[in-house]
């Protein structure tokens, strides 16, 4: 996913602490689905919402614009309230919490109501 705007993360709080991308639901126009438009949002593992999470292949392209909280930041796929991506929910940048993030991810994966793969 190729962030174009530069979105700037806030610091994860506490070791439990995880993002969620909460997703907009899209409008058809006549010049077909709408833009995505979301929210990232901060939650304890042990509390967050229900959400799906999604795995998916590294390198593929994108096909629909997304606004990350009202910036059009990145082109994405999907439609739903509250997801875990990880090129969306970690900080990428940050060594620390990357580290810290990847080695939860069978956590993360397993909290979830659901598991999406995309391999393209």
């Amino acid at each position: 996913m190729n962030f174009k705007s530069g979105y700037r993360y806030s610091t994860l709080e506490g070791s439990d602490s995880i993002r969620l991308l909460q997703i907009e639901t899209v409008g058809t126009t006549a010049q077909g689905r709408g833009p995505i438009r979301c929210w990232i949002r901060h939650f304890s593992l042990s509390n967050a919402p229900p959400y799906r999470a999604l795995s998916y292949a590294w390198g593929l392209d994108s096909t629909k614009k997304m606004f990350m909280n009202d910036k059009i930041e990145i082109s994405a796929d999907g439609n739903t309230k509250w997801v875990w991506i990880e090129a969306l929910c970690i900080d990428l940048s940050n060594e620390e919490e990357r580290n810290l993030q990847v080695g939860r991810m069978g956590t993360i994966y397993t909290k979830a109501a659901e598991v999406l793969v995309w391999l393209g």
